[in-house]
């Protein structure tokens, strides 16, 4: 079932259809509303699409690394598994 969710990042409000419950959505926006913020106020250096373009980017970067690490995590595991007869 689509959860409806209203939230703001960077000053920009949208309303979300999410499979994750709304509380969960809600803290996603807050950390990236967060970091938008660091970038844009605190340092200064970025409009508040570069924020958006660099946080994306970071965050995309993060999970492709992660996902590569469980993958070869995963392979690691079926190499031992099979070496002993599992």
């Amino acid at each position: 079932m689509k959860n409806k969710c209203e939230v703001t990042v960077a000053g920009i409000s949208v309303t979300l259809l999410s499979e994750e419950e709304e509380e969960y959505v809600k803290k996603l926006a807050k950390v990236l509303d967060r970091r938008v913020m660091e970038l844009t106020i605190d340092k200064n250096r970025f409009s508040k699409s570069e924020a958006l373009i660099l946080c994306a980017l970071d965050y995309l970067d993060e999970t492709v690394k992660l996902r590569d690490e469980l993958a070869a995590l995963k392979g690691e595991r079926h190499e031992r598994n099979s070496e002993s007869g599992e």
